[in-house]
């Protein structure tokens, strides 16, 4: 029965309450319930009155420490033992007790020990029943007292109690029996030699053991037992027994004789049992009702109430107890109840009855049960809601009445049949006029395979297993059965189990439609609509108002237009404006004579793209010769008409960019000359070249190239006139005439438009890209040549501005041409010395401050010229700048690196040997390859030993292109790169986040003027900081003096590299150096120590302002013509103020302390500026004196703060 409300279960509480307290109270069991902790909760009356106690005495307290065993402290560990075993073994514990109560007397009982538990398992508490046996245990000591006069009456006696007595010899183990134990173990007389092995083999094996170890403990200890086992009679049978004895001891108190009974209590195990079982079984039939429950006398006096309903129905408990159910019911329901209630007393029969209450919303039906209660004569009522049955019951009848009708007057085939589809259990008859056969003939099991076409067999086998596995609801098809006269019939067929609430389904519903008309209809649809659909040619149909009603999918894939997109407007809106509308008005005139047109248009597709296309349009007309349509079919022709344009655009313009081709430049450079001519303006003849260009199409290939092209070519046109032109020279070279130009202001004013917008970024496929260009201008007439010579010239204008350091622009002057003679020269003559190898690498050491080793050496490249001597790269390198010889000498530079750390580990020497390397050179098509072919050519030399160093500010042009190609080297070739100058460039963070660069190169430049400049402290701070946010290695290069490698090490950064530690020398020298090289020991020193932040602030604090103070110094010594470069002498604003500001905004230090540091720092700056006025008024020996003064206030103020 499932439980409709939660509330249910307080009835049967009640009931169950009201059984346990009539069972609790009964008055032959003593009866005690425990907590689980052995605190009595309750105990009857039988247990109160036999203890001559009051209740009070006993609620709350220990079982063993209640009154009436207070006085018998060994009953503590027997009960805690006894509880946890009936807790452990979850069944009664049976025993013995024998106990003197509070007014002296000796009592007997046999005491039953249940755990009890709750419904999720734990422990609730025990029960303990007891059964007083002190009058029969008085009873039976007469009788032992009687049985010692008399044997045959003790005999008479258990037999009548049907209970077996025995004696054992123990000395030979023989026996006496009386014939009533053997038959408890089912013999029909006495057997033979029977002993103590006997018994035990007659106990059922699990408690064996058991048993034996009782007998064994009894008869060592000489005590008395009793033992409640199973045995197994002569005939199988399992019987419960309870046997006890006892010793029969002799003057010298030995025992030779044992004695005893035995009880057959099987009756009485079934018997507790059944109780035990029959209680769990009202229990959990009270727990399910979801009933209304009234208890009520006789009279109908109404003595308990409960229920879980709610409304105006069920009132609250106090509302209802204490009044007679007739009175608060209406007067008929109340009559009813009455008689009722009488039948109920008077037959002592359950009688169940309806009725109905109503409410404000409607008719409640209720079912009532009266019951009698025979041990108080009252009644028990039980009232149900069964409104929701009894509506249910109605609206299922008028539900079979409907579909009754429906099956019968159904326009379609319905049939029930078996689940199998074996048994037709109902057809209508639409169903057997759809396929010819009668009701009779359709009832054959194999009819509807019979009918079905064999090749919807299999399709139709499928879809119906669906729905008869479970894998489907229902299951819908088209198939075809074939008609009693031969004939197809189509269908629509519909499979649908019926289901039945809590059991499998049984029976199918099919349900079949005639649709044979409409798939004739669909097949010729389904062609037309193939030819419609499949033709190459775009359909549109309109109305007659030439809206279009359909669209074909070739229209579709032309137009670009979906078919929602078109429906319901005119066709005109795919014009392009290419015809005019006297066109359009002539197309129509021919439609309307003619019925039809055919000839050439123009339209745009939703891309906005031009298409050609060949169109006919018809019109149709209706029997009353009305224009109910128009079709026009189109092809698409825009390839033919493109190729006529390629072939026309091939002969004039640039087939990538669209430009004019050098052909069509030369003609409008003539038109340019005539009208310069006519008007006295000048012509602008301009030459650009794109800088970078060439590594971009190297690296992400020519396509990549060819759209920036394009691009390029679309925005140089939108920096000039309609009047000027823009060609492409060939390659990345573009060439411009700027016509009608009446100042100089008016052609720069164009380019510098141009180089501004051709260096915005790029965006192709995802990937930003960044080019610049250089440019060359020369002035028609001013330089007054032809065509070839005024592009050679703007051409040689254009190489001046790459030399010049590329994204400029140049004017054309004859001197220019030496330039550039020059230029090619020097050229020459670095790729003669590079020939003659007359370059060599120079090694500037790289040190670890903090441990002293020199972990690496930067490579320089140096010229060795036969006849200036050692040249600088400074005077070489930018020539080569931007050119394939900057290449050359960079891959000479790889190869010189690897061979000298090839020889360094031949000595024994492991360096890493970083290198230059340019950033033209990086995005080279060949850098890869030729990198490559280095390290294998090396195969002794661990990649990890080369480091590539590239400046900051080159990776400006193209830093995802310049990205990937560090990427790939790392991975693919395993050498390191380091970001030089780092801090120069204009977006050192993001370089410092995309460049996966692994060490990072503080610039010379910030260095050097550290201990001097706030600003270059700050950026080295902060740089060192950045580099442990990315985990990146950090070196600092131009250390020069023992203060910046300690200010350094402070700072967090301990590689380093400079003339503090190490000039650049030659390979040989420096394994010589590396020999007698001794680290900086105030380094190491100050590495090792370990500073709080305090103690390196205040270090920090005095390397700045020793060198504040040694720099003022230095400038009050010079004479007064030398050049002064005087240190920040603003409190506020030099090193110091700003090492204070940052240390108050941190608290680093007291309030104290940084006003007693800000008061000697003023006192400092009061003297230096003291000396300066005195210096600059020209009392040199006066200010030189006064340097004690400065002397003393540094004293002072390392004293306040204890430096």
């Amino acid at each position: 029965m499932k439980l409709n409300n939660s509330k249910s279960s307080d009835l049967l509480i009640n009931d169950t309450e009201l059984l346990f307290k009539i069972a609790f109270n009964q008055p032959f069991y003593l009866m005690a319930i425990l907590s689980p902790e052995g605190n009595i909760l309750d105990v009857n009356d039988l247990a109160l009155t036999s203890q001559g106690v009051n209740k009070e005495n006993y609620i709350g307290k220990l079982f063993w420490k209640s009154p009436a065993w207070s006085n018998l402290p060994e009953w503590e560990s027997l009960w805690i033992k006894r509880l946890a075993k009936a807790a452990s073994q979850q069944k009664a514990v049976i025993t013995e007790d024998c106990y003197q109560i509070a007014d002296g007397s000796i009592y007997y009982t046999d005491v039953s020990t249940t755990a009890i538990y709750a419904p999720n398992s734990e422990l609730s508490g025990y029960m303990i029943q007891a059964i007083d046996t002190t009058k029969y245990r008085q009873k039976y000591r007469k009788v032992e007292e009687k049985t010692k006069k008399d044997d045959t009456d003790l005999e008479l006696v258990l037999e009548q109690s049907k209970i077996g007595n025995w004696s054992l010899n123990l000395a030979n183990h023989s026996s006496q029996r009386s014939l009533i134990h053997d038959q408890i173990f089912g013999y029909d007389s006495l057997v033979p030699h029977w002993t103590s092995d006997t018994f035990l083999q007659h106990i059922i094996p699990e408690e064996q053991i058991e048993v034996t170890n009782k007998l064994k403990q009894a008869i060592e200890n000489k005590v008395n037992w009793k033992i409640e086992c199973r045995i197994i009679r002569k005939d199988g049978e399992i019987r419960w027994i309870l046997a006890s004895g006892g010793h029969v001891i002799d003057a010298p108190g030995q025992s030779k004789l044992m004695v005893g009974i035995v009880q057959d209590i099987t009756d009485l195990k079934i018997a507790e049992n059944a109780k035990l079982h029959h209680s769990a079984e009202l229990q959990s039939i009270f727990n399910a009702l979801p009933d209304t429950y009234f208890r009520m006398q006789s009279d109908g006096k109404i003595l308990d109430y409960r229920t879980q309903n709610k409304g105006e129905l069920f009132k609250a408990p106090e509302q209802f107890i204490g009044k007679r159910i007739q009175d608060i019911l209406p007067k008929d329901t109340g009559a009813l109840f009455q008689s009722k209630i009488d039948q109920t007393t008077q037959t002592d029969n359950v009688v169940t009855f309806n009725y109905q209450l109503a409410t404000n919303k409607q008719v409640v039906h209720l079912e009532a049960r009266l019951n009698k209660i025979h041990l108080n004569d009252q009644l028990v009522c039980v009232v149900r809601n069964i409104t929701d049955q009894y509506e249910s019951r109605e609206s299922l009848e008028v539900s079979e009445q409907l579909f009754r009708t429906i099956f019968e007057q159904a326009s379609v085939g319905v049939a029930l049949v078996s689940f199998d589809i074996k048994k037709v259990i109902r057809i209508n008859q639409q169903f057997c006029n759809m396929v010819g056969y009668s009701e009779e003939e359709m009832s054959d099991p194999n009819m509807f395979e019979k009918i079905t076409h064999p090749d919807d067999l299999k399709s139709n086998l499928n879809k119906r297993n669906k729905v008869l596995k479970g894998k489907a609801r229902s299951t819908t098809l088209d198939k075809r059965y074939i008609h009693k006269d031969g004939h197809i019939v189509w269908v629509e067929l519909t499979i649908s189990p019926t289901h039945k609430v809590g059991s499998l389904p049984k029976t199918i519903i099919v349900v079949a439609q005639d649709i044979s008309q409409r798939k004739v209809a669909e097949e010729r649809l389904e062609l037309s609509s193939k030819v419609f659909s499949d033709t190459h040619e775009g359909i549109v149909i309109t109305d007659a108002q030439q809206l279009i009603v359909d669209v074909n999918p070739a229209f579709v894939r032309i137009t670009g237009y979906s078919k929602q997109e078109v429906m319901g407007k005119r066709p005109s809106f795919l014009g392009s404006g290419q015809q005019s509308p006297q066109f359009y008005e002539e197309m129509w005139r021919s439609i309307k004579a003619h019925g039809h047109w055919q000839g050439e248009i123009w339209n745009r597709t939703k891309k906005g793209e031009l298409y050609a296309e060949l169109l006919n349009i018809s019109s149709l007309i209706n029997q009353q010769n009305q224009v109910t349509h128009y079709i026009g079919v189109f092809s698409d022709i825009t390839s033919i008409k493109q190729q006529q344009e390629k072939l026309n655009l091939m002969a004039h313009y640039d087939v990538l960019t669209k430009l004019p081709n050098r052909a069509l430049f030369i003609d409008r450079f003539h038109q340019s000359i005539a009208h310069s001519i006519r008007t006295g303006h000048q012509l602008a003849v301009c030459f650009l070249d794109l800088d970078n260009f060439k590594p971009v199409n190297d690296t992400y290939g020519h396509e990549a190239g060819d759209r920036l092209l394009i691009e390029v070519s679309e925005r140089i046109i939108g920096c000039i006139r309609e009047e000027d032109t823009v060609s492409r020279q060939g390659g990345d070279e573009f060439a411009i005439l700027l016509n009608d130009i009446k100042s100089p202001s008016q052609y720069e004013a164009t380019i510098k438009r141009i180089h501004k917008v051709l260096a915005l970024p790029y965006i192709i496929d995802d990937i930003e890209h960044k080019l610049t260009v250089s440019s060359g201008v020369t002035l028609y007439p001013s330089d007054n040549a032809d065509i070839d010579t005024l592009l050679r010239h703007a051409d040689h204008a254009m190489y001046q501005s790459k030399l010049a350091g590329k994204n400029r622009s140049q004017l054309y002057s004859p001197d220019s041409d030496q330039r550039i003679i020059q230029q090619n020269l020097q050229l020459e003559e670095i790729n003669r010395a590079l020939i003659n190898n007359e370059f060599q690498l120079y090694y500037q050491p790289k040190v670890n401050m903090a441990t002293g080793e020199v972990f690496g050496a930067e490579a320089l490249i140096r010229w060795l010229h036969p006849e200036r001597g050692m040249i600088p790269p400074l005077d070489f390198l930018p020539f080569i700048d931007g050119t394939s010889l900057e290449i050359k000498v960079g891959e000479w530079v790889i190869n010189e690196a690897m061979q000298q750390l090839e020889n360094w580990q031949q000595q024994g020497i492991e360096l890493e040997v970083s290198i230059n390397i340019a950033s033209y050179h990086l995005l080279s098509s060949s850098f890869f390859v030729v990198l490559e072919q280095c390290l294998a050519e090396h195969p002794a030399i661990k990649p990890k030993c080369l480091q590539l160093e590239i400046l900051e500010s080159s990776t400006l042009g193209d830093l995802k292109t310049i990205t990937h190609i560090i990427k790939e080297c790392q991975t693919q070739l395993g050498v390191s790169f380091a970001l030089d100058d780092f801090g120069t460039g204009y977006s050192s963070l993001t370089h410092l986040r995309s460049l996966p660069a692994e060490t990072i190169k503080i610039d010379q430049s910030f260095v050097r003027d550290m201990l001097d400049d706030p600003s270059d402290y700050s950026i080295i701070d902060g740089v060192v900081s950045l580099t442990k946010s990315f985990n990146r290695n950090v070196i600092a290069e131009g250390v020069e003096t023992n203060e910046h490698g300690l200010l350094l090490l402070l700072m967090g950064c301990e590689q380093a590299q400079g003339y503090g530690i190490a000039k650049p020398m030659s390979a040989a020298a420096l394994s010589k150096w590396l020999s007698d090289y001794i680290p900086n020991q105030d380094w190491i020193t100050c590495s090792k120590k370990e500073h709080n932040n305090k103690q390196k602030n205040l270090k920090i604090f005095k390397l700045i302002t020793t060198q504040w103070k040694n720099k003022l110094r230095k400038q009050i010594l010079l004479p007064p013509n030398n050049k002064i470069v005087w240190p920040i002498l603003d409190n506020q604003l030099c090193h110091c103020g700003n090492w204070v500001c940052l240390r108050k905004q941190e608290q680093l230090f007291t309030e104290e302390e940084m006003q007693q540091l800000e008061n000697a720092h003023d006192k400092i700056h009061k003297v230096a500026y003291s000396l300066q006025l005195k210096y600059q008024a020209g009392e040199l020996e006066s200010a030189r004196a006064d340097l004690a003064g400065l002397d003393l206030a540094f004293i002072e103020m390392n004293n306040t703060i204890g430096l």
